[in-house]
Order: C-alpha cells, then sequence, then structure tokens
C-alpha cells in the first residue's frame, strides 16, 4: 500500500491504529501511554491528517467493534479546539473535506457519523463560516445521502454558531447561505412529520428536535431585525406556513399517549422548540399580533403546556408568556377579546406558585453559612442567589410586562369587570395555604410599576393587609410570605411615606427592621434590599420621623454584636450599614450613630480574623462610611489607616504564595477604602505620608511595580486597584508621591500590552504621573526621558487603533497622550511620531462611544491644539487637520467649556482659508453644525464618505 497522501505512509496509519487500538484495553497503563503519545503529537498537521484518514477509509481488518475510528475522529476534534490553527489550519481543505465524505457515506456506522459531525462543528465553530461557506447546502446534500440524525445536529451546531454569517451574502453574485439552508430545513422537518415512525421512534423525533432547534436559533438573531435579510425574507413569505406547521407539531405531540420516560423527554424537547420558535416570531415580528393565527399561536401553547406538563414544557412556555406580555400590540389585541386578560392572569397566578424543588433549594440554601468572596471593591453585594430562570419567576415577569403593556387598563380591559384584579388576589390573601398567600403578595409588586396609577383608589386597603403579613407581631406568618412582603411593600414605597396621613411610615420601618434580624436568610436580605431603596430614595422622611434614626442604630448595633449573628446574616446587616451611610450622609452624624453603629463598626475591623470570608464585606462598609460622612469620619482616621496598611505589609511580604492563597483579594479591598480616605479627608491623611505607616505602604508599591512581581501571580484587582490608589496620591501630594513612583515608570508602561486588563490602569496611572510632573519643579526631577516615554508607549496604542484593545484603554491612552502634550511641549516636539498620532486620537474619538472618558480625551485634545497651534499647523498641516476634522466629526456631548474651546480654535484655523477647506472636507454628514455655522455663517454641509481607516503608524 502506497502513502494514501503526502506527509505520511501506509506504515505510519497501521502503527497509529495499532497504538490506539492498545489504548482501548482497560488497564490504565495503556490508557495512560496513548494520552502521552497523542500529546506528544497532536499540534502536528500531518498527524492530524493521518487521523483523518483514519477516520474517513475504512479498510477490510477494521472492525466496527473495535471503536478505533472513533476514537481517531475525537482526537481530531481535540487537535481542532487545542491546536487551531497550528495543527489544523495548514490541512484545513483537507480536514473538511474528509468530514464531509464521512456524513455522506451512507453505509456508515452511527458512531463514527456522530464523531465526524462534532469534529465538523468544532471546525467551523474555530474558523468561522466564510471559511467554508456552503457547507449548508453540503449538509443537507447529505442527509438526502444518508440519514444520518448526526448531519441534522451538525446543521443545528452552525446555526447556533455562525447565525449571522448565514444571514451574509457569500459574494456578491451569491445570496446567503440562509437561502438554501432554511427551505432545505422546513422541508425536512415537513417530511419528519408525515413520516409514520414520528412521534415513536428516537431517531425521527431527534432529527425534528435538532432542526427546529437550529430553526429556533436562526428566527431568535440579531438579523430579523434587518428587513432585507435573507432569514427576514424567508419569515415573511412563509410565515402562515411556519404557524401552520408548527401548531400541527405541538396540537401532534400533545396528544401523545407514549408514557416511555425516554421518547416522552424527548417529545417535550420537541415542543419546546416549537415554543422557541413562537416566541421569536412574535419577538421580532409583532404584526403577527395583528393576524387571526394569533389567536390560534396562544391555543398552541397553552394546550401544550397545561399545568401537569413536563417541567421543561412549563419553562418554555412561561419565557413564551413573558416574551409575549412585552409585546406591547400583541397584548392590546389581546385585550380587545372579552374576558382573555384575566384568564391570562389567572393562568399566570397559578404557575407562580413555589414548586417543590424551588422549596428545597432555599432550605437547602439556608442551611449553609458560607459566603462567596467578594471579588469587585467596588460592588456592595455580590453573594446574592443565582438567578435561575424557573418558571415562578417567568410568569411573576409575564404579569409584570403585562402591566407595563396595558398599563392603567390593565385593571379594567374592555368587557371586564372593574374589580377582577383585586378579586384574584383576595381569593389568595385570604387562603389557608401560606404558597397562595405568598402569590398574591407576589402579584401585587409584579405589577406596581406598570399599573401604579390605576392601583390607587385600592392601595388604603392592599397596604394594611402588607404590613400585617410582614408584622414583627404576626409570628405564625411564614418566611417566604414575610420576604416577599418587604419586597411588594418596597415598590410601594412612595405612597406609604408620602400618604397624608403618614399612618404607614413608622409601621413599615418596624417592619423593616425586624425582618432584618429574622432567622431566616433569604428574609434578611429581602429587608436589607427594602431598606436600602428606603434610605437610598426617601432618607429625609424616615429621618423626620420621631426617633427613626436612633431605632435603626439600636437595631443594627444589637445585631452586630458578636454571636448575635452567622457570618452570612453580618455580611446582609452590613449592607444595610452601607445604605444607610451612604444615603444619609452627613445627616445622620449624630453621637448615637457614632456610638453605636461607627465604634462597633471600627471595632469589627480591628478584631475580626483577617482570614475570615466576611472581612473584605467589613471593610467596604468602612468605606461606604467615608463616601458617606467625608470629614466627620477624621477620629477613626488613624485607627482605619493602621488596619490597612498591616494588610498591606502582610500581602506583599508574602507575594510567592501560590495564587489561592490571595483568593479573597484583600489588598484590593483595602486599596479602596485607602483611596476613599485620600479623596475625602486629604488633610487629616496628609500628617501620615511621612509615618512609618506611609512610607511602609509606599515601599510595598514598589515592590507590586517591580519586574520581580510580574513574574509571580498578582491578582488583576490589586494591581487595578494599588494603581487607582497611587494616582491618588499623585493628585493631592505630588511632591512626596512622585519620588517613589518615577522609577517604576517603564515597569508601568509595560504592563500596558493588548491581553493584560491591567492596561487601562496602567495608561490612567501614566497621565497621573505626567500631570504631577507638571506641577513639581524641573530642577528637583528631571524626568524627560519618562516623559517621552510615556508619550511613545500611548501613541503606540492609539495608532495601534482597535486592534487588541479595548475602547476603554484606547480612551484612557489618549488622555495620556494629550496631558503629555499640553503640559510638555518641548519634550514632546522631539518625538516627530507624537505628530503622527494625532490623526489615530481624532480616529479614535470619532468611532467611540460616548461618556465622560470621551470628554476628557477630547478636552485634552483641543486644548493642546489650542496650546501649540503654530507648531501642530506648520509643517505638520495635513495630519493635524485629518486627525482635527475626524474628531470633530465625531462630537456629540459636550459640555459648555468644551463648546467654548472648540469655537476658539476653529476661529483661529478660519484665518487660513486653505488650512479651513482642509479641515472642513473631512467632516461627516453629522458634524456640529452649530458650532461650525457660528464660525463660518456660510458653512454648507459637505457629502463626506463614511470614516476612513485610522492612520497607519
Amino acid at each position: 500500500m502506497s502513502a494514501p497522501y503526502a506527509g505520511f505512509t501506509a506504515e505510519d496509519v497501521r502503527q497509529t491504529k495499532a497504538r490506539l487500538k492498545d489504548g482501548l484495553n482497560p488497564d490504565s497503563e495503556s490508557q495512560q501511554k496513548l494520552v502521552s503519545w497523542l500529546q506528544q503529537f497532536s499540534s502536528h498537521p500531518e498527524f492530524t491528517k493521518c487521523l483523518l484518514y483514519i477516520v474517513s477509509v475504512r479498510s477490510p481488518e477494521d472492525s466496527p467493534d473495535d471503536n478505533v475510528r472513533e476514537v481517531a475522529a475525537y482526537q481530531v476534534k481535540k487537535s481542532i479546539s487545542e491546536f487551531y490553527p497550528e495543527a489544523v489550519r495548514p490541512v484545513q481543505d483537507f480536514v473538511f473535506e474528509g468530514l464531509i465524505a464521512v456524513l455522506q457515506n451512507p453505509s456508515e456506522e452511527p458512531p463514527v457519523s456522530n464523531a465526524a459531525a462534532t469534529c465538523l462543528s468544532a471546525l467551523i465553530g474555530v474558523s468561522g463560516l466564510n471559511s467554508f461557506p456552503h457547507v449548508a447546502q453540503r449538509m443537507l446534500d447529505a442527509y438526502e445521502r444518508t440519514r444520518q440524525v448526526a448531519v441534522l445536529r451538525c446543521i443545528r451546531n452552525i446555526c447556533e454558531d455562525c447565525a449571522v454569517q448565514l444571514d451574509t451574502p457569500i459574494s456578491e453574485t451569491e445570496g446567503a447561505p440562509a437561502e438554501c439552508l432554511l427551505p432545505g430545513m422546513l422541508n425536512l422537518l415537513v417530511k419528519h412529520v408525515q413520516d409514520t415512525s414520528f412521534a415513536t421512534t428516537d431517531s425521527a423525533i431527534d432529527g425534528a428536535s435538532y432542526l427546529l432547534q437550529g430553526l429556533a436559533h436562526l428566527l431568535d438573531s440579531e438579523s430579523l431585525v434587518d428587513a432585507a435579510s435573507a432569514v427576514n425574507i424567508f419569515v415573511q413569505d412563509h410565515l402562515q406556513e411556519l404557524l401552520n406547521f408548527l401548531h400541527i407539531v405541538v396540537e401532534k405531540l400533545s396528544v401523545s399517549q407514549y408514557v416511555v420516560p425516554s421518547t416522552k423527554q424527548r417529545l417535550d424537547a420537541v415542543i419546546g422548540c416549537c415554543i422557541d420558535c413562537f416566541r421569536a416570531l412574535l419577538t421580532f415580528h409583532a404584526d403577527i399580533a395583528q393576524l387571526k393565527a394569533m389567536d390560534r399561536i396562544l391555543q398552541s401553547v397553552l394546550a401544550a403546556s397545561p399545568d401537569s406538563a413536563s417541567v421543561i414544557v412549563v419553562s418554555k412556555a412561561s419565557h413564551f408568556w413573558s416574551e409575549f406580555a412585552s409585546i406591547r400590540p400583541a397584548v392590546q389585541a389581546l385585550s380587545r377579546v372579552p374576558r382573555m386578560i384575566p384568564q391570562f392572569v389567572e393562568m399566570l397566578l397559578v404557575r407562580m406558585v413555589y414548586s417543590e424543588l424551588e422549596l428545597q433549594l432555599i432550605e437547602d440554601d439556608e442551611e449553609k453559612d458560607d459566603i462567596h468572596p467578594t471579588r469587585d471593591p467596588k460592588s456592595r453585594d455580590n453573594d446574592g442567589d443565582d438567578a435561575q430562570w424557573t418558571t415562578r419567576k417567568c410568569s411573576a415577569a409575564a404579569l409584570d410586562n403585562l402591566s407595563r403593556s396595558l398599563q392603567d387598563d390593565f385593571i379594567q380591559p374592555q368587557g371586564t369587570p372593574a374589580h377582577w384584579f383585586f378579586q384574584l388576589i383576595s381569593a389568595r390573601l385570604s387562603s389557608s395555604d401560606w404558597r397562595q398567600v405568598e402569590v398574591g403578595i407576589l402579584a401585587l409588586g409584579a405589577v406596581a410599576s406598570g399599573a401604579y396609577t390605576a392601583l390607587l383608589p385600592y392601595l388604603p386597603t392592599a397596604i394594611p393587609q402588607l404590613l400585617a403579613a410582614t408584622s414583627w407581631e404576626n409570628t405564625e406568618t411564614h418566611p417566604l410570605v414575610k420576604s416577599i412582603g418587604c419586597w411588594t411593600l418596597s415598590q410601594y414605597e412612595y405612597y406609604i411615606v408620602h400618604e397624608e396621613s403618614g399612618r404607614h411610615c413608622q409601621p413599615y420601618l418596624l417592619n423593616l427592621l425586624d425582618c432584618m434580624g429574622h432567622r431566616k436568610r433569604k428574609v434578611q436580605e429581602t429587608a436589607v434590599a427594602a431598606f436600602t431603596c428606603l434610605v437610598e430614595n426617601e432618607i429625609d422622611r424616615v429621618i423626620e420621623t420621631p426617633g427613626a434614626l436612633d431605632l435603626i442604630t439600636q437595631k443594627i448595633v444589637l445585631l452586630l454584636t458578636p454571636g448575635h449573628t452567622t457570618s452570612r446574616e453580618l455580611v446582609t446587616l452590613l449592607d444595610a450599614v452601607s445604605a444607610l451611610t451612604l444615603g444619609g450622609g452627613i445627616k445622620i452624624d449624630t453621637p448615637v450613630v457614632h456610638r453605636l453603629l461607627l465604634q462597633p463598626l471600627l471595632h469589627l475591623l480591628q478584631t475580626t480574623n483577617r482570614d475570615a470570608p466576611v472581612f473584605p464585606r467589613i471593610m467596604l462598609t468602612v468605606r461606604a462610611c467615608v463616601e458617606g460622612l467625608g470629614d466627620r469620619f477624621a477620629p477613626y482616621v488613624p485607627e482605619t489607616a493602621a488596619v490597612l496598611g498591616s494588610i498591606l505589609s502582610g500581602y506583599f511580604s508574602h507575594l510567592a504564595v501560590p495564587a489561592a492563597d490571595h483568593e479573597w483579594n484583600h489588598p484590593s479591598f483595602a486599596f479602596v477604602v485607602l483611596q476613599s480616605l485620600l479623596e475625602r479627608l486629604p488633610a487629616q491623611v496628609a500628617p501620615l505620608l511621612s509615618s512609618p505607616l506611609k512610607n511602609s505602604q509606599f515601599t510595598l508599591l514598589s515592590l507590586a511595580m517591580s519586574p520581580l512581581t510580574t513574574q509571580l501571580v498578582v491578582a488583576r484587582q490589586v494591581v487595578e486597584t494599588a494603581f487607582n490608589f497611587l494616582g491618588a496620591c499623585l493628585v493631592l501630594f505630588p511632591q512626596e508621591s512622585l519620588p517613589v513612583v518615577s522609577p517604576h515608570v517603564q515597569n508601568i508602561l509595560d504592563r500596558s500590552k493588548p491581553d493584560d486588563p491591567c492596561s487601562a490602569a496602567c495608561c490612567s496611572l501614566a497621565r497621573e504621573i505626567v500631570r504631577a510632573l507638571g506641577r513639581v519643579d524641573k530642577a528637583i526631577i528631571h524626568a524627560a526621558s519618562e516623559i517621552q516615554a510615556i508619550a511613545t508607549c500611548a501613541g503606540n496604542i492609539v495608532r495601534s487603533g482597535s486592534r487588541g484593545w479595548s475602547e476603554n484603554v484606547i480612551e484612557e491612552a489618549a488622555v495620556c497622550l494629550c496631558t503629555t502634550g499640553l503640559l510638555f511641549p518641548s519634550e514632546i516636539s522631539r518625538l516627530p511620531a507624537f505628530y503622527d498620532s494625532l490623526g489615530s486620537i481624532g480616529y479614535s474619538l470619532a468611532k467611540h462611544r460616548e461618556g465622560s472618558a470621551k470628554i476628557d480625551a477630547f478636552s485634552g485634545y483641543i486644548a493642546l491644539y489650542n496650546a501649540n497651534f503654530d507648531q501642530l499647523f506648520g509643517t505638520m498641516a495635513p495630519s493635524a487637520a485629518a486627525g482635527l476634522g475626524l474628531a470633530l466629526g465625531g462630537l456629540r456631548q459636550r459640555t459648555p467649556e468644551l463648546e467654548q474651546s472648540v469655537t476658539s480654535l476653529l476661529m483661529r484655523i478660519r484665518q487660513n482659508a486653505s488650512l479651513w477647506s482642509a479641515v472642513i472636507a473631512l467632516f461627516p454628514p453629522n458634524a456640529p453644525l452649530d458650532i461650525l455655522r457660528r464660525v463660518d455663517p456660510g458653512f454648507t454641509q459637505p457629502s463626506a464618505p463614511p470614516l476612513p481607516p485610522p492612520p497607519q503608524s
């Protein structure tokens, strides 16, 4: 046998098969040898070709039972997933054709076909559909030839991974792949349903399920927004056919009596896919709501998802109802049918009842006392419950969306009695089953945002009922009823606080404080969330309530006492303290608050074990007190800084410890609190700069930026927060900070890489270094080399455009570059590349999103032009004009100062006719015409082309 293909021989094939067969032995030693051998060669293209040859060519000596070809196929997938493009890209077409050959072979064993389909999905997933634009048609042809379900699974995967590419024309002469794929899929679906074995054969059910999943992915893709897309055109042309087909499938499967569990699960999956298709069609084609077929759709979904349906079907249906209720034309059409809205709401209320599984999960969660690490030092609450999209939550969301769509008409739609909603709610609130009571309270909260005005006449009756459900005196109320009661009351917070008699405010506050100390964590967390809303939105009303502030502090200090709460409960209470201090600010600066709140909190900070999971949350609560109270926190600065300094000392003295030991990122929180202290209380922090504590911190920061640290594992958050803290030091105390920071400028810049998440923080710190250098005597610090290094690094980032850099990093680099040029024109004039960067900055500013960072960059950019006008519009006039024209073309948000600066600059340019023509020639149609016509009353808008590519470095 000669070499099958160039690069490997028949002997290579024989030896590879033997190795694979030996590795299938059950003993672990043989399997370990096979794994080691495969790892050695998997990254070589010729080895991938050899494996693919084994898969695609079945020799007479191959046994269907030895699984060698199947193992070879999965090893090809491993090469595609782990070593692309090194191992596969050079032989990409070879691999593709080999896999297609397997899928087109009618006599191929199903396990090998399945493996080949998995390989092909992986190949298209990593290389993109553009490399194989005709794969959709070839998949349809392969299925017509082989009837292998694996081919349909591959089609499903392509629809899922490449929905947008399927809707993109292949070339100027060829349409989008979806133009042939969608009709082919619909044709296959019709054949599947018409087949007598449908709903009885697992393979037929699986095939229909894969096709429906692929169809749902295409219908749910962003391309449907474009009216000219292939998917949209197909839907418009075949809408009635699609709806009829889906209805037939649901109707046929809903009456199926098969009780074999595996078959029933497959049938439920098909019904779920049909519901997904209905949802996608309604979401992107609201005009369906005007069709007579809409009622048929709703009846189909209702028939497919009775209360006794499986979890997957009910979950899909609940998602459908949630989406449907948010489509205003559909809901308004439904409201014109008498009694339809009450029936719809009744169905949702039935599905909002807690399931046994949900109750068990809540109970299991209550038994834990663990705290997930708080990884974001700026976040106040990161360890809440996982947001699982359950049937109950979908139904509540549907009720919320329904009330928002109908608004005031929700209470009395056409042909409906006025009190129908409150009759439904009252029936549940008076039930002896606590779960029905909980549903009634949840429904009241769900409709609060959409139908608030229409609900006002009923609130004098409803609010007392809710207060009674959450009352501390009512000890027999189920904890979950108290929990949902706190949430629903928070939805009506404005009414409670501003009601004329004021009779509800104090009972509401008492109930929240009582629930914050409840034995069940879910009640605590809901009460704290409601308390947070109250103090953030209505702190003045709370303070005006006689004795309210003293009552709050006395309750919280009791709960903060060691031994009264678990760690998880303490975290919840600390969130309440954060909300109170941030919302109240200096309004709560009273002796009682200091004695009963701040002093116990500082005691917690000093005495809590540093390894305790709750310790980061204590630091964040201290930070909230600093932010809220400002200089009123001054008495606690020394002891707070001492604790934070010892944390940093302990961390940086053990940098070589593996990263797992730094999971809690305590230094990140320490830096965040220190930065708040520095910015809010600079006068109190300034004396610490000369103390051993502050000198120690600067020494440790120097270590954090040294080359040694880059070889060790330092958490991203530690680096970012350390750099942000250093930037604050440079702003407030440049004279003391620069001698420590300036020796490490190059180390800071070396971290500015596309793959380094700290790049934006590096650019921001470099900018503050430049600003600090501008405020410090040049005779003391000779920093020309540092300035030029910073400008060069920032210029490289800006000129590279978006290739590998995020918008945030480019904006920070642009601000840094403009600041450098503005403060140090003489040093920058020695860098010709700096002027080349101006066009790139203009392009970046025109293209990137609006926000404060863009305004800062714009201000520096215009100030740079104004300060160096003669230099920039001398020999560098073309580059300067190009950059300025592009930048001003992207000016959207602007402050009065920025607008005045731009006007001043344009006035100077207007004095030179040729220069003015060069600048305005690059203005796009959406340029700020008001400013231009203020400078040049005769200005006419040019028809400029779209933005050109960014200037190359």
